[in-house]
């Protein structure tokens, strides 16, 4: 009798392992999971990292040569990243070919900084401009150290003694709380945005540039990529193989 009742257990376990086996299961031209008719789909491709525009060019006229996706491509572009995908398979699915992100600097907006810091910031961070160099020859003036004053430039320093905070001058200064600037924020193909901060010191010599143009720039950046990227896809846009959107 325990014999028998054995049996019937593990005959009863093996109906259940068997039960609980993922199956596919075609129906018309599509497959299905068994447990909960899961429709089973084309596998996606690995999305591609780039970094510049001109690569996106290249990497699209490669795809689109290969003829292994469905066209046209869509090319969707942001103002300092670009994703191009498939078209619509019959999932109405689209393959990420590829996101493009360009290598900018990280510049500390709407923060604090030490004038060393600051200088340095705006020297590798900002466009050659009659603007910045304007800021510079200020920032150079500004100082507030209960000690000591630095006269900088970017290129020499001077350190003299003083105390309280001062700007350092034989006359008086008028100074523009405005700066009208050019970051690296975008794609180095095409022109950056000119952006107006608002420039600001407090006591302890720290100065801060912060953004005042209420994101503007990023419309101006995305359409100075979009315009590159159809100047450059003109014959593929016009055979209906790319649309860019952005």
């Amino acid at each position: 009798m325990l014999e028998g009742l054995a049996g019937a257990i593990e005959k009863i376990r093996e109906l259940a392992v068997s039960a609980e086996e993922p199956k596919v299961l075609q129906i018309d031209d599509d497959k299905y999971i068994n447990h909960d008719l899961r429709k089973i789909k084309p596998e996606q491709c690995e999305c591609m990292g780039l970094n510049t525009l001109k690569s996106t060019v290249d990497f699209i006229r490669e795809v689109l040569k290969e003829q292994k996706f469905i066209a046209p491509l869509m090319v969707n572009v942001g103002c300092n990243k670009v994703n191009v995908y498939s078209g619509l398979d019959v999932y109405l699915d689209r393959n990420h070919l590829c996101r493009t992100t360009p290598m900018l600097p990280e510049i500390e907006f709407n923060r604090y900084l030490d004038m060393e810091s600051f200088v340095i910031q705006l020297q590798t961070c900002f466009e050659e401009t009659v603007n910045k160099k304007n800021l510079l020859e200020l920032v150079s003036k500004i100082t507030d150290e209960a000690k000591v004053e630095l006269v900088d430039n970017g290129i020499t320093q001077v350190v003299t003694q003083t105390s309280g905070t001062a700007i350092k001058s034989n006359k008086t200064l008028s100074v523009n709380p405005i700066a009208k600037l050019v970051a690296y924020r975008t794609f180095r193909e095409v022109e950056q945005p000119e952006i107006l901060y608002l420039l600001r010191v407090k006591d302890g010599g720290k100065i801060a540039l912060f953004e005042n143009d209420g994101q503007a720039w990023k419309l101006e950046a995305q359409r100075n990529a979009s315009d590159y990227l159809r100047e450059a896809l003109t014959e593929e846009i016009a055979a209906g193989t790319v649309v860019v959107v952005g």
